[in-house]
């Protein structure tokens, strides 16, 4: 009887490679097959950003060169018990070393306050947004142009953005603080302060009058301030017998009467005037990084990115 030899199982084979895997050379491959797609659109956003920089229109700076004015004064001349009295009253006259007054001036070329009062004073709103403005009427022009019905403000109006609205003081203020700029001049005390405007006589009164009307309001609060602190101060001396705690107050109201002193006159600048206003030769310049940079590194992930899509389509396929 012959065996019959029994036919080996089929047996199948493992695949070497999966099918949903990927190799990273062959996307590496189609991106660089495909770099006339990418030149395409590197070159669209160089067009773009000269575009940009074509339209960007360069502006006039009035410069102004200061050195901030220390108030070291409220640091002088205190006693031991003075500081201890200022520890329980919580009252300090030392000022923080993070904020100083020039650091307040900055800030308050962005307020309201001072957006008020120049506006009283020079009219700016006029000057800024157009002779002879009047909020009735803007508010006129925005109300009929929120009637339209275009497909562009129907889907502002849908998708709930703000449609507008006729300048007020709070614009004033942005256009004031974004137009002043403060910055340190390296190894010195100094500071650099500058005004933009398209009009060369414009932002070296701009900058005055900024500069002023900022300087005016620091050291009315700044006065405030301390009347406010000497009222506190005289109130706990009347209502204090310990005679430590008695003559510890006393000192530091006597370091609130030389800060007053200060205050008044010309001593009151926030900041010494060391180079006046003028007119900067260079005027303002677009920023070729911005302009040019970042239009360019968006147009070349968007075309990896077009690639990248369409390689995993026909894969999947």
């Amino acid at each position: 009887m012959n065996a019959e030899k029994a036919e080996p199982a089929s047996v199948e084979q493992t695949p070497t490679r999966m099918d949903n895997v990927i190799d990273i050379r062959d996307i590496i491959r189609e991106i660089v097959r495909r770099w006339w797609l990418i030149l395409l659109f590197a070159g669209y956003g160089v067009w773009s950003g000269a575009t940009d920089m074509h339209r960007f229109q360069p502006m006039s700076k009035a410069v102004m060169v200061v050195e901030p004015v220390g108030s070291s004064s409220g640091r002088q001349g205190g006693a031991q018990l003075g500081g201890a009295v200022s520890v329980l009253t919580g009252i300090s006259l030392g000022r923080s070393s993070q904020s100083s007054k020039f650091d307040r001036l900055v800030f308050v070329t962005k307020s309201l306050t001072l957006a008020r009062e120049l506006d009283k004073d020079h009219n700016l709103m006029n000057k800024i947004y157009g002779e002879g403005w009047e909020l009735a009427a803007a508010r006129k022009k925005i109300e009929d142009a929120s009637k339209d019905e275009s497909w562009r403000l129907r889907l502002r109006r849908y998708l709930k953005l703000p449609m507008g609205a006729a300048p007020t003081i709070e614009d004033l203020a942005g256009y004031i603080g974004g137009s002043f700029k403060a910055t340190d001049i390296p190894s010195t005390s100094f500071k650099r302060i500058e005004f933009v405007h398209r009009d060369p006589k414009m932002a070296l009164w701009y900058l005055n009058i900024v500069f002023d009307a900022a300087e005016k309001q620091v050291n009315i609060r700044e006065k405030i301030h301390l009347l406010e602190r000497r009222r506190y101060l005289e109130g706990r001396l009347r209502s204090t017998d310990i005679s430590e705690f008695h003559d510890g107050l006393i000192g530091l109201i006597t370091q609130l009467s030389h800060e007053e002193m200060m205050s008044e006159g010309e001593t009151a600048s926030v900041a010494k005037i060391i180079e006046p206003a003028y007119i900067a030769k260079a005027k303002t310049a677009p920023d070729v990084l911005r302009y040019i940079g970042l239009p360019v590194f968006i147009a070349i992930a968007a075309a990896i990115t077009l690639i990248l899509v369409v390689f995993l389509i026909r894969t999947e396929k």
